[in-house]
């Protein structure tokens, strides 16, 4: 019979022996699948380097191409340094006196030269041009509620004619306008929620009076009904080249003598939200639009989508930020072909 002794000694070596085994095994897995993560992250690692490097080589690529393209097109024009400028607005006639200037590559003197902007809305307006310090010049009136593609016509024995640039007028008259909302919450409890608007707009003017805002009035509508109202015309302050809102002072009211009034100013515009007369039903569709009129008689508007939360009481009188995201980052369209969050000229 086997001694019980020696037979413990026997199994506690192969235990020994086991486990030494088992943790080899498993160190040389171990490794085994460090060096997998490893191999799979270079390959990952190698995968974006190569994406990346052909990102890389298409962009050059296609900057490239638009570079040779660019300059086919510049060798093939007839003109060249094609400069636009806007001398005087009239309120009256809704015109912009617009200087062109161009150099043609070839001439012949006594070459009759005139320029023609076609208008977006299918009108054209044309007028001569002279020759000034061999630069063509022409001063052409326009309506400022078009954009249009400026061309010259060379008349002699034959006509040449060709495109000088884009110039768009109405384009460049919205375009200063900048307006953004931000919006917040607030609640507290048993009270209703508070939806707060703080908007900002700035009106690049260049120093020109005449493109100053006259008016601006910020209107909120809840299916297509205006329900509130803020004229803002009084917080707008002027610097050296824009306007913007100014919340935090307001303006000094205009009264003689008095010089401790002023309009107070706002941090915000305030929408109560609940199910009370004057309130605006939780998760309403609501929008606010912009109505600017500025100098020259011209009325803007701009639509903005806003969150109307779906609760209205909040449970520990706290005060919490929602939608910190400007409106204006919302790019769907509106019903009357209006864009979102763009300025458009309506009037």
């Amino acid at each position: 019979m086997q001694n019980p002794e020696k037979s413990n000694k026997i199994t506690t070596i192969l235990l020994i022996i086991t486990i030494a085994v088992l943790l080899i095994s498993n160190r040389s897995l171990t490794n085994r699948v460090r060096n997998l993560e490893h191999s799979i992250n270079n390959l990952s690692f190698s995968q974006t380097n190569e994406r990346h490097a052909v990102n890389h080589s298409l962009w050059s690529l296609t900057n490239r191409v638009n570079e040779i393209g660019e300059q086919i097109t510049q060798s093939t024009r007839l003109t060249f340094n094609e400069t636009a400028r806007i001398q005087a607005y009239h309120s009256a006639t809704a015109s912009a006196n617009v200087q062109v200037s161009f150099s043609l590559k070839e001439h012949t003197p006594g070459d009759t030269i005139t320029i023609t902007a076609h208008g977006q809305g299918g009108q054209s307006h044309s007028a001569p041009a002279s020759l000034i310090n061999g630069r063509f010049v022409s001063d052409i009136t326009l309506p400022m509620r078009d954009n249009y593609t400026i061309t010259f016509a060379a008349a002699a024995d034959t006509i040449i004619t060709g495109e000088l640039m884009q110039f768009n007028l109405a384009e460049g008259l919205y375009g200063r306008f900048t307006f953004w909302t931000n919006q917040s919450s607030a609640w507290s409890h048993n009270q209703p929620s508070t939806i707060t608007l703080h908007p900002h707009f700035i009106n690049r003017t260049q120093g020109n009076p005449m493109l100053n805002v006259a008016d601006i009035t910020l209107l909120l509508e809840v299916d297509d009904i205006v329900v509130s109202s803020w004229h803002l015309t009084d917080y707008l302050i002027d610097t050296n080249d824009s306007q913007m809102l100014d919340f935090a002072l307001g303006e000094f009211a205009r009264m003689a003598g008095d010089t401790h009034s002023r309009i107070l100013g706002i941090q915000g515009l305030d929408i109560s939200i609940g199910t009370e007369p004057g309130q605006i039903a939780p998760g309403a569709n609501a929008v606010t639009r912009l109505v600017v009129r500025d100098n020259l008689g011209i009325i803007y508007e701009q639509l903005d989508m806003l969150h109307i939360p779906m609760h209205t009481i909040g449970g520990r009188g706290s005060a919490t930020q929602v939608e910190p995201i400007p409106v204006r980052e919302f790019w769907s369209y509106h019903g009357s072909g209006g864009a979102w969050g763009r300025m458009r000229i309506v009037e």
